[in-house]
């Protein structure tokens, strides 16, 4: 009797120590993916104040950064910041800055040509444009130039979108990334970071995305500490 309790025990011991293991391999080789984190919102990165350039409180519609006015924007963004700048001489430079902690293949960062297009503008030209501004990884940060128009008026657009470690310049790159950061284990953080100006015929379109460029300068180094830049130009 005492014979088959023991081999009856001996046996239940052996299924849990196999239920055991069994857990503990399904934990190990379960993948752990890793992501970044910021101790500061995006409000409290970005000074309203910063060189010449001050915030102007306005009422001025900015395009969103959805292709559908904005319904998707908690989908996608973890946050969005849209602000009016004004300097001494009276330029305006709208910014839109949109983070996503987690960029994966089905939400990821929308690229403005697109949320522009989606919100009746006509994009008229795209061009790729390398910023005077070098990355926390010492990379030169790449972005684009557009020209958008509606039926009120034309818009000087620059912008770049960081993914992870790399500036993309296009959809692809922007999957392929994902996809081998994925396999690393690693889910990467991105951002928009869109300047923005209203043309007028008095000047040239040139000169519109010289204001974008130096307003961008001027708010990169504006920033006081390496992960306040970071978030913006890992």
């Amino acid at each position: 009797m005492n014979h088959h309790l023991f081999k009856s025990d001996k046996k239940s011991y052996l299924v849990g120590l196999l239920l055991l293991l069994s857990f503990l391999a399904a934990e190990l080789l379960q993948p752990k993916l890793n992501y970044v984190t910021y101790s500061k919102t995006l409000e409290q990165i970005i000074p309203v104040k910063f060189g010449e350039w001050q915030e102007l409180k306005s009422n001025l519609y900015q395009v969103g950064v959805t292709t559908n006015k904005n319904s998707e924007q908690d989908l996608i963004y973890d946050q969005v910041l849209t602000r009016q700048y004004i300097n001494a001489n009276g330029d305006q430079v709208m910014l839109t800055i949109a983070w996503g902690q987690k960029q994966r293949q089905e939400i990821k960062i929308h690229r403005p040509e697109v949320c522009y297009a989606a919100q009746g503008f006509n994009v008229e030209s795209l061009k790729t444009k390398d910023f005077n501004i070098a990355s926390m990884h010492n990379i030169n940060i790449t972005g684009n130039e557009m020209i958008a128009e509606n039926s009120n008026y034309q818009e000087a657009v620059s912008y770049w979108i960081r993914i992870g470690d790399i500036y993309t310049e296009n959809a692809w790159q922007t999957r392929f990334y994902i996809f081998i950061s994925g396999l690393m284990g690693n889910i990467p953080d991105g951002i928009l970071v869109r300047a923005s100006s209203i043309v007028s015929k008095e000047k040239s379109i040139d000169t519109y995305f010289k204001l974008n460029e130096t307003f961008l300068m001027a708010l990169i180094h504006s920033l006081s500490t390496n992960e306040d830049k970071s978030i913006l130009i890992n």
